[in-house]
């Protein structure tokens, strides 16, 4: 049930992910997906490791570090989105 919460996270994260893909960046992607977020959840699942033995909070580990990469997800959207729109010719 934990993970169901994450669910529409996760979802969005890789949408925003795979829209910066499309804009021609793959540095988001590797950056924040493919370091920041694995190394979030390894950190995340050895401390709920060590420090309990509740099944709960190993998954609360594993999946809570989609927020914090989906925010910035986001934010690397919007700049690139924001360049693309300032790069893109006028239409008459």
């Amino acid at each position: 049930r934990v993970l169901a919460l994450f669910l529409p996270l996760a979802g969005a994260h890789d949408a925003l992910l795979a829209a910066t893909r499309g804009h021609g960046s793959m540095r988001p992607t590797v950056l924040v997906d493919k370091i920041l977020r694995q190394t979030l959840q390894v950190a995340g699942v050895i401390a709920a490791a060590v420090l309990s033995d509740d099944a709960v909070w190993l998954a609360l580990a594993w999946a809570a570090p989609y927020l914090p990469c989906l925010v910035l997800a986001a934010l690397w959207y919007r700049k690139i989105g924001r360049a693309g729109l300032a790069a893109a010719p006028a239409v008459a």
